[in-house]
């Protein structure tokens, strides 16, 4: 097993035990309800639990309109200090691919789109962000349960996020811990009635958030131990928020609680935290060492 891949498993383990740990409170809590039922116990078919018990859609949207909308409005949005829209939209050099049909997305001069079948839209930036932000907000009014992301892993980008959120980092952060959590349960066999893309979708989508997260802190190397710093602090009782994830409502709460409170208190320390965990740990293994030895 490479170091990548025993940081991987680590870092999965310690998200598990970080939400058996919720177990001992007695009640119901937002991290406890990803592993138990609302009697606080595991349920009888984790595949019922996950498809009817959880609003996922809200920590991923399994709408793929949401999905190729929320990529344009990235890709416009990067393009717009660079460019004047009414002068240089359809610019013809700005090839791409759709992510959802794979088709050209584009145009073969200025201002005259390619032609395909189905057609491109042809509306003003500020228009078309207005109608993304509609959909969007009328698609977060619906109760959606159970988990329909099939999006590959090799689409998840660093700039992802959703509207709710302000850094891109707290979504990946929350889109590893959901995914590794949803890998212990399909490696448990748990999850083998839902229907995935492939059988590694939850470990790819896994692997690639964490070399994501490892990419925005900037340091590849020792990323997994800011990770373990930032869920020792989900053991304080700030985080435990009571209650189910059973709406959007309280996902929503949940996500901008973690990004408030935790991503942002220690996202201007990394290298800090890295360190001090690094000499806790030194210390740690040094005393285990003169009591058993």
């Amino acid at each position: 097993m490479s170091n990548d891949e025993t940081h991987h498993r680590m870092v999965a383990l310690n998200i598990v035990a970080l939400l058996i740990s919720s177990k001992g409170l007695g009640r119901n809590s937002y991290l406890g309800n990803l592993l138990f039922n609302s009697d606080q116990k595991m349920p009888e078919n984790y595949t019922e639990h996950v498809q009817m018990k959880i609003c996922w859609s809200a920590f991923l949207p399994g709408d793929p309109f949401i999905t190729q909308m929320l990529d344009v409005r990235a890709q416009v949005t990067l393009r717009l200090p660079k460019i004047s829209p009414p002068k240089h939209c359809g610019d013809p050099n700005d090839h791409r691919l759709c992510p959802m049909c794979h088709k050209d997305i584009g145009a073969i001069q200025d201002g005259v789109l390619i032609e395909r079948d189905p057609p491109q839209l042809k509306i003003p930036i500020n228009g078309g962000f207005q109608f993304i932000t509609r959909y969007i907000e009328d698609y977060n009014r619906k109760v959606c349960f159970g988990y329909h992301y099939r999006t590959p892993a090799e689409q998840s980008n660093v700039g992802d996020k959703p509207d709710h959120l302000q850094h891109s980092i707290s979504y990946r952060f929350i889109h590893m811990f959901i995914h590794a959590t949803l890998l212990f349960l399909d490696e448990l066999d748990y999850l083998s009635e839902i229907d995935l893309p492939k059988p590694e979708h939850f470990r790819e989508h896994f692997e690639k958030d964490y070399a994501l997260l490892a990419e925005q802190v900037n340091d590849d190397e020792h990323c997994y131990l800011w990770l373990f710093k930032l869920f020792n602090h989900l053991l304080d009782e700030q985080f435990i928020q009571e209650g189910l994830l059973d709406n959007h409502e309280n996902v929503v709460q949940f996500e901008t609680c973690l990004e408030k409170q935790l991503l942002f208190t220690h996202m201007n320390s990394i290298a800090e935290e890295i360190r001090q965990y690094s000499v806790a740990y030194i210390d740690f293994v040094r005393q285990c060492d003169e009591k058993f030895s």
